[in-house]
């Protein structure tokens, strides 16, 4: 399954949204990136390893384990600075494997974007969900991925710019 939108950041139209940089939102994507229990529902806990250099443009990687209490995730974060970040679940008994690439876009000065691409494999043996638990699952990513931006926004008028850790 890949399921694919847009989130608009930035709305040079509507004064009442305050912008955000790429830098901003960059810190944003990191902060989900090692610190996910503020940003999961249900999450209990996480163990996060040490970023890892990948690529050569500065890129980093990280491995984590994320509990769930009834369930564990092992996934792997692969980081291009300001640009892309990409999750990659790890199959397991119960779970396909799954990728999530968040990308910064801004097609313009004052635009800015976040493309989210979900793709999904049903678990070796499973098949394919049907066409309503895979719309039931695209509205829950739209909604995880809305609620992920409003966090973004509340941590930096918290955190008076959340310093860039990416």
């Amino acid at each position: 399954m890949r399921y694919e939108h847009l989130i608009q950041i930035n709305d040079p139209t509507n004064p009442l949204i305050a912008p955000l940089t790429r830098a901003q939102l960059w810190a944003g994507l990191v902060r989900r990136a090692e610190f996910p229990v503020e940003f999961a529902l249900g999450l209990e806990s996480a163990e996060v390893g040490e970023r890892q250099p990948h690529g050569a443009d500065g890129g980093w990687r990280l491995s984590r384990t994320l509990d769930f209490g009834p369930f564990a995730v092992r996934d792997v974060v692969v980081a291009e600075p300001e640009n892309r970040l990409r999750i990659e679940a790890l199959a397991s008994a119960a779970f396909g494997r799954s990728q999530l690439t968040m990308t910064i876009e801004a097609p313009a000065e004052d635009a800015l974007f976040l493309r989210c691409v979900y793709e999904t494999e049903a678990a070796a043996g499973q098949p394919e969900p049907e066409s309503m638990l895979v719309e039931l699952r695209e509205q829950a990513y739209l909604a995880a991925d809305l609620d992920m931006v409003k966090r973004i926004r509340e941590l930096l008028s918290n955190d008076g710019g959340m310093s860039p850790l990416g």
